[in-house]
């Protein structure tokens, strides 16, 4: 089972990371990918701010296989968040394989086949 904060660009950034410090959502895309048989793939790229008091690293992470996105917030300057989690609800019965939320505030709902950790950066100043 794929355990996100253990994946090894999480252990080789950070020495105790903890959900909580995932503090925004500075940048989120959606794309439909094709493969040969023209089938599509929504994928959603979050780019998530990092950090206790100030935003310390720039997470990137990548969703396939999106289905029941929403999102309820304003754009400006950012998308807060205070509960970020990713939950393996496979399961549960579900056809997907994660549920992507905010748990305290409900900003931010999806579904997904597939969670990948891309980069992680540090804060251009």
């Amino acid at each position: 089972m794929f355990e996100w904060r253990n994946d090894k660009l999480i252990n080789a950034h950070f020495n105790d990371f903890s959900v909580t410090r995932c503090r925004a959502i500075i940048s989120l895309n959606f794309r439909i990918e094709y493969d040969e048989l023209y089938k599509q793939t929504p994928i959603i790229i979050l780019d998530i701010a990092y950090g206790e008091d100030e935003f310390e690293k720039i997470i990137k992470m990548e969703f396939y296989g999106v289905d029941s996105l929403k999102v309820n917030t304003s754009f400006f300057p950012y998308i807060q968040v205070m509960g970020f989690e990713i939950n393996n609800i496979r399961d549960t019965g579900s056809e997907k394989k994660y549920e992507i939320n905010d748990y305290e505030d409900g900003i931010l709902y999806f579904v997904c086949d597939e969670v990948r950790i891309v980069a992680i950066n540090e804060v251009d100043t």
